[in-house]
Formats: structure tokens, sequence, C-alpha cells
């Protein structure tokens, strides 16, 4: 950050200068901080149409009363649902290891604490 505003070759009041550090601004919060939001819902999108599948799943095993052909289905939904959770993890810990996850978090962003 300190070279980007070294590079800024502008007296700090003038017009020149306030647009370089806006666009500076932009470019290390603004800019990774929308990335990781979107990845973020995505991410919990994706975690909730999962388990609304699974639970879809045991609904109709309980209703069916426990039919071979639905309980095999159920099993084999969440046995998809343990694949995807894993690779939704791994995705997170992606997110999470980003250079500006920090700053997201503390700016109160995301609440991952319950995750």
């Amino acid at each position: 950050m300190n070279k980007a505003f070294k590079e800024i070759e502008a007296v700090p009041q003038s017009e020149v200068y306030q647009e370089r550090v806006s666009e500076v601004y932009h470019d290390l919060l603004v800019s990774p901080l929308a990335k990781i939001d979107r990845e973020i819902n995505v991410l919990k999108r994706n975690l909730f149409l999962n388990g609304i599948i699974l639970l879809g799943s045991l609904g109709a095993t309980f209703v069916t009363q426990g039919n071979t052909l639905v309980t095999a289905a159920t099993i084999l939904a969440a046995i998809e649902m343990a694949k995807t959770y894993k690779q939704e993890k791994g995705e997170e810990d992606k997110v999470k290891a980003l250079p500006s996850f920090f700053y997201w978090q503390a700016t109160g962003r995301g609440n991952t604490s319950n995750r």
C-alpha cells in the first residue's frame, strides 16, 4: 500500500491525488472484500440447498416407511452430501486463506464464528 501511495506524484489536496487514492482504496479493499462476499454467499447457498435435498430424502424415507428403494436413494444422497460438504469445506479454507479475509471478518461483513 505504501508503494501505491508513493507512486502518486501529486499534491495531496489535488483532484488527481484524490482520484488515485480512491483507485488504490478500491483495488486494495473494496474489490477483494466484494470477492470474498460473493464466494462466501455461494458457499452458504450451496450448503443450504444440499441440506434441503438431504432433508427431503430423509422425509421421503419416513413417508414411505423405509421402502428399500427410497432408503437406498437416501443413503446415496447422504454420501453425496458428505462429499459435497468436504469439497465446500476445502473451498471455504481457500477463501479464508485470502489476504483480505482477515479484513473482511474484522469489518463485520461476515460472522463466520458459527461455521
